[in-house]
C-alpha cells in the first residue's frame, strides 16, 4: 500500500475544505472592503429591520473570514464546519424567500454577476461540502471513542 494511502489525510476531506474555506475567506474580504454596499445588499432582501441590517453587515464578513481560517487551518474544526452549514442553510433560506416573494435584485454572494438560481445551486453545492465534513467529521471522533 502506498504511503500516501495510509496517511490520515483524506484528500476528499482535504479539497472540500480547500474550496469551502477559500469561499468563505474570498467572500468575507469582499464584503468588508465595501461595508456600505453590503449593507445595502442586505437591506434590499428586506428581511431585516434596521438595527439588524448594520449588525449583520458588520458582524458578517469577519464571521466569514474566522470561518474560513479554521476550516483552512483545522482550528476548532467541528464548530467552524457546524457553522459553515447553518450559515450556508441561512444564505439559501434567503435567496428562496426572494424568489418566492418576487424580489430580483443582485444577491451580492462573492461579487459574482449570477442569477439568484445560480446561487443557490452554488450554496447548495457547498452546503453538501459542508455536511460532507460535518459527517465525516463527528463519525472519526465517533470511531475514535469506540476504538477505546
Amino acid at each position: 500500500m502506498p504511503v500516501w494511502l495510509r496517511s490520515r489525510l483524506d484528500p476528499v476531506e482535504l479539497l472540500i475544505r480547500l474550496v469551502l474555506g477559500g469561499t468563505f475567506i474570498f467572500s468575507g474580504i469582499y464584503k468588508i472592503r465595501d461595508p456600505q454596499a453590503f449593507e445595502l445588499i442586505i437591506r434590499n432582501y428586506k428581511i431585516l429591520g434596521d438595527p439588524f441590517i448594520a449588525l449583520t453587515a458588520v458582524t458578517l464578513p469577519p464571521l466569514e473570514l474566522i470561518i474560513g481560517s479554521c476550516l483552512l487551518l483545522r482550528v476548532i474544526y467541528k464548530g467552524a464546519v457546524f457553522l459553515s452549514l447553518l450559515l450556508l442553510i441561512t444564505f439559501i433560506a434567503s435567496l428562496a424567500s426572494l424568489i418566492i416573494r418576487g424580489i430580483d435584485i443582485e444577491c451580492g454572494c462573492l461579487g459574482l454577476n449570477t442569477t439568484i438560481q445560480m446561487q443557490i445551486l452554488l450554496d447548495l453545492i457547498l452546503g453538501l461540502g459542508a455536511a460532507y465534513l460535518f459527517y465525516f467529521a463527528n463519525r472519526t471522533s465517533i470511531l475514535r471513542l469506540l476504538k477505546r
